[in-house]
């Protein structure tokens, strides 16, 4: 039996409320508002995928910041 390292593309979002003047302040504040251990880190979303990307098509539900005022 031979020994292999799967490596997964996944696809996820964070969802995080956060209040600010503006939407490049409340992209800041949500960064901040993230630790490394996902504290505050709000509903979180995962997406596995066979690939992420083929030629021109991204099939990952998200692929820059999203802002809508809550």
């Amino acid at each position: 039996m031979k020994t292999y390292e799967v490596e997964i593309p996944i696809a996820g979002s964070i969802c995080i409320e956060v209040e600010a003047e503006d939407r490049e302040a409340a992209i800041k504040a949500a960064w901040e508002s993230i630790d490394i251990n996902g504290e505050g880190a709000g509903e979180i979303t995962w997406e596995y995928y066979e690939q992420i990307t083929r030629g021109n098509v991204l099939y990952a539900p998200l692929n820059e910041i999203e802002v809508v005022e809550a």
